[in-house]
Formats: C-alpha cells, structure tokens, sequence
C-alpha cells in the first residue's frame, strides 16, 4: 500500500495491434480528507494520460458508491479535467 503517483506503461501486442496500457494513481476528490501533495501529483499524471488515450477504463470499487465513482471518473477523466485549472477557473467557463 501506499500513493501512486507515476505512470506505469506496458506495451503489449494483440494479435498484431501494438496496445500502450497505463497504470495511473486512482483519481477522487482532491478536497477529501486525508489526500497529501503527493498523491494530488499522482492525480494529475492520471487525468493528463486520460485525457491523451484512446480508450479510457475506469476501475471503481464495488464495495463503495459505484454511482459516485462513476460519476468520478466521468468528470474527472472523460472530460478533460487534467488537475491544472483551479475551481475559480472551471466555474469561469
């Protein structure tokens, strides 16, 4: 156990297709209790390799609020929420 922060990458080949695959520090709220710079870094390095894949896989832990999570990587990923702007910023637009 312990914060995630760099990007681990595995290049496979599938059946001819070369594949990147990206290990990324799980995202959630940076404002959560508990959440320290480092592991806010690790969010950042995340949602930047999101928003520059092809597909996207979210991982969400069924024994918490899926909905939630969902929703999480909904904002947070797929829309391009890449940690740099501030909330000031994202409300401006």
């Amino acid at each position: 156990p312990g914060t995630t922060r760099d990007v681990v990458e595995v290049i496979l080949d599938l059946g001819g297709v070369r594949c990147t695959l990206l290990d990324t520090a799980g995202v959630r709220e940076e404002m959560e209790e508990g959440v320290n710079d480092i592991e806010v870094e690790g969010m950042k390095r995340a949602r930047r390799a999101a928003r520059d894949a092809h597909i996207v896989v979210g991982v969400v832990d069924a024994s918490s609020d899926c909905e939630m999570g969902m929703d999480a990587v909904d904002e947070m990923l797929i829309h391009g929420d890449d940690g740099d702007e501030s909330e000031e910023d994202r409300s401006a637009k």
